[in-house]
């Protein structure tokens, strides 16, 4: 009997410590619960008579979770689930972000709890948002790329978004985009009046009228002509203005010898050249350059010879510029009434060199062809005829810038057609500089031999060889170079000699 009590004890014993035992090893046990903290960092804001909901978060502790308001209070018309912790409402009145406390407690049996300081702002409806940009925008003009206006709000809660409100429309070529710039090229004129919309970050919006007047691209102010000299003068022409702003220059058409400049910008009046040709403009409009206009521009200035008219264009003065312009229709007159028997012959006697239409090979310039000017370093004019039977007689000589004092030479009817003789010197134009190469080489054809070369002015223009080797003068002028054969019938070319890059 007292061994099986024995047994018994030893049994019971054994299952204690096998319990203990397997207690201890059991690695699946439950870990001890964390930290309770609010998660929750900030609540977004909200406007006014706007739904809201936003749920706290939590973690740590032991769940469920059980929410309260410990410090302060909601805004006005919102409220706090505490089962699940979501803020939810409509909010009635506009709060500027006034803080409170919530708190979240766990379901422990020794509840733990955390709080954090939170805010909602809320900002009253419709009138807090607002589109401060002012009307009228800047002004723009067609076919220029508009300034970029930003337009600008105010209120709500940003981001915005901009957009055109529907049955509205900016002016043609423009564009707004969604951060509200307004941008691009405007291709119609007129004033718009425009609905522009702003949205909030809450879908709260506002519309405001803008009006946009786009004007109509100003007329270039342009000064165009035609440079000749009986055929189209080529290369360039050039314009400086009275207020000796630089220099500028534009392509002459080869062909018709016309050019154009653009001179809005630049100060009234103008004094033009092509080669040592020179002209005058008062303002845009027509101004042809060719000898006539040069022997005005000379009497109204009273340039006495290449020189000085060169060094004038060259640093022109203002005051000097506008009374030179003022005396242009006296000078007109005096060279009409000067050289009144070569006009007429022409049916040109009325015409004004600078401002008439110039058509190559008719009227003025069909004179030009026939009657070539010369200008020797004195400023001694000579114009020559150089076509027909009167080839190398001068028609008027006279002194470069008093066109009364000189005289007419023998004067001739051309023909009703110019002849076509197939005769040409090559080449026909020349440009020399003075202290550099003023050798050239001519050569002429259709004439019959012997030819023989002269130069006009005899005295002063340079000298030619029987072979046609033209050797110029070291100064400043115009020079004809003759080619004359057998049987009398002739051809020229011309010679500008100019100085300090003058001949373009």
């Amino acid at each position: 009997m007292k061994k099986t009590k024995m047994w018994v004890s030893f049994l019971f014993l054994a299952f204690i410590s096998m319990v203990i035992i397997g207690c201890g090893s059991d690695s699946h046990s439950p870990s001890p619960p964390g930290v309770l903290a609010v998660t929750t960092a900030s609540l977004p804001g909200t406007t006014v008579g706007t739904a809201y909901s936003q749920a706290l978060a939590a973690s740590g502790g032991t769940t469920p979770y059980t929410w309260s308001i410990s410090a302060g209070v909601l805004p006005a018309g919102l409220s706090l689930n505490t089962s699940t912790g979501v803020i939810s409402g409509t909010p009635t009145t506009a709060a500027a972000g006034t803080n409170f406390t919530v708190m979240v407690t766990d379901s422990a049996t020794s509840a733990g709890t955390a709080t954090k300081v939170l805010s909602i702002t809320v900002i009253a409806s419709g009138t807090s948002l607002s589109i401060t940009t002012t009307s009228p925008l800047a002004a723009g003009v067609v076919g220029t790329v508009y300034g970029s206006v930003t337009l600008v709000a105010s209120g709500g809660t940003g981001p915005y978004t901009w957009t055109v409100a529907s049955g509205s429309a900016l002016p043609t070529g423009l564009t707004l985009s969604t951060a509200g710039v307004i941008s691009g090229t405007p291709s119609v004129s007129g004033t718009t009046v425009v609905n522009i919309t702003v949205t909030d970050a809450n879908a709260g919006t506002v519309t405001k009228a803008l009006s946009i007047t786009v004007s109509a691209a100003s007329a270039a102010l342009t000064i165009s002509g035609v440079a000749s000299s009986g055929a189209p003068m080529s290369g360039s022409a050039f314009l400086k203005d009275s207020a000796n702003n630089p220099e500028m220059n534009t392509p002459i058409d080869a062909q018709t010898g016309k050019f154009s400049f653009n001179v809005s910008g630049k100060t009234a009046p103008y004094m033009l050249r092509a080669g040592t040709l020179y002209s005058m403009s008062n303002g845009p409009g027509t101004a042809n350059i060719n000898p006539l206009t040069h022997l005005m521009v000379a009497n109204a200035a009273g340039f006495t010879n290449m020189s000085s008219m060169n060094a004038f264009y060259n640093n022109p003065s203002s005051t000097e510029m506008n009374t030179i312009s003022g005396k242009m229709g006296t000078a007109l007159t005096t060279m009409q009434t000067t050289m009144q028997q070569l006009l007429t012959s022409y049916n040109v006697a009325t015409v004004n060199p600078i401002t008439a239409p110039i058509t190559i090979g008719q009227g003025m310039d069909r004179m030009f062809d026939d009657v070539k000017m010369a200008i020797d370093a004195n400023g001694n004019v000579t114009m020559m005829y150089v076509n027909g039977t009167a080839a190398g007689t001068a028609a008027y000589t006279g002194p470069m810038g008093n066109m009364s004092g000189g005289m007419m030479g023998t004067v001739i009817t051309p023909p009703t057609t110019p002849p076509v003789s197939g005769i040409t010197i090559t080449p026909s134009l020349v440009r020399m500089q003075v202290n550099a190469t003023q050798q050239q080489q001519f050569t002429a054809t259709g004439l019959t031999a012997p030819v023989t070369w002269s130069v006009a002015p005899a005295t002063g223009g340079g000298s030619i060889t029987t072979g046609g080797l033209y050797t110029g003068p070291n100064v400043q002028g115009m020079f004809i170079v003759m080619a004359t054969g057998a049987d009398g019938k002739s051809a020229t070319a011309t010679v500008q000699m100019g100085s300090g890059g003058m001949m373009m």
